[in-house]
């Protein structure tokens, strides 16, 4: 009976060990995985306000080709603010919009169209 006693008291103290074991391996677990997460999701979001931005300067160059008046600021549905310029070139239209990613970061997409005739 003795000997029954003495390997529970040794369970109960191997108990907490191993509670506090495993709850290490979480925290290991947790910081190499959350990193990369948070990474993806900040260039799913660049490549979000990218879309966007391709999506609007594409409607912008259509109304040129219509001759409908453009918008030189417009609001995407993010709330993130599209600046649009338009500069008339011997050879065509450049068409450019710009917006920021991130507070420092400024982002710049120009495409051209060119006018036959």
């Amino acid at each position: 009976m003795n000997m029954i006693n003495k390997g529970i008291k040794r369970e109960d103290g191997s108990a907490y060990l191993d509670m506090l074991i495993g709850f290490f391996i979480w925290i290991i677990i947790a910081t190499t995985v959350v990193p990369p997460f948070m990474s993806i999701q900040l260039l799913r979001k660049q490549l979000l306000l990218e879309n966007e931005a391709k999506y609007i300067l594409t409607n912008e160059m259509i109304k040129g080709i219509y001759q409908i008046q453009s918008e030189k600021i417009v609001v995407g549905t993010s709330g993130t603010e599209y600046r649009i310029t338009v500069e008339d070139t011997v050879f065509g239209r450049n068409y450019c919009i710009n917006y920021q990613l991130r507070k420092a970061d400024e982002k710049n997409i120009c495409q051209s169209l060119e006018i036959n005739g």
